[in-house]
């Protein structure tokens, strides 16, 4: 299915339905439109439709020389290596920061929504943005708002929910924070 599928078979891309949504049932039903899963061009599983709405990421996009520049410049290269350095969002848990751009590319990890996000995030106090990919499904949701509003760059901190669950990674949001 092509965006303009996708657009066809409700009307407008999700991300429209929310922005002309007057009332909480108006915005559940695009959040049900979001969340319908989409057959897309370079997708190797089906994606919700809220992919639409994100920016795509490329092997050519600037995220992804800032993520081979993290690598080369990195302090402990077995560390950043080894997933478990810089780059892991788990790092950065609980600090302020501000994602200043947000880019999609497509997964094929088993059990996943088909795609991944690429963040580039500034922490409180630094000069610099590091770059962290994510494939939690409550931090894409929450980022999807954002990109439709338009509140990119957006402030905030990413937080654990709840508990870890067996076999699974604990469970991870971003909570916005009013602008600075």
């Amino acid at each position: 299915m092509t965006k303009t599928d996708a657009v066809a078979l409700t009307g407008e891309s999700p991300g429209a339905l929310l922005k002309a949504a007057k009332n909480h049932t108006d915005r559940l039903a695009a959040a049900r439109v979001a969340q319908t899963l989409v057959r897309l061009p370079g997708y190797t599983l089906d994606v919700p439709a809220m992919v639409l709405d994100f920016p795509p990421g490329d092997d050519n996009d600037a995220v992804v020389e800032q993520i081979l520049l993290n690598l080369a410049a990195s302090e402990d290269i077995e560390r950043a290596s080894s997933g478990d350095g810089p780059g892991e969002l788990d790092s950065i848990v609980d600090l302020s920061c501000t994602i200043t751009d947000v880019r999609v590319r497509p997964s094929d990890i088993p059990d996943s929504w088909g795609f991944y996000l690429t963040l580039a995030v500034r922490l409180d106090g630094e000069d610099f943005e590091a770059v962290y990919n994510t494939g939690a499904k409550q931090v894409a949701v929450v980022l999807w708002r954002c990109v439709v509003e338009d509140r990119i760059p957006v402030h905030g901190r990413f937080v654990y929910l709840g508990s870890v669950r067996q076999g699974r990674s604990r469970p991870l949001s971003f909570q916005v924070e009013a602008t600075f």
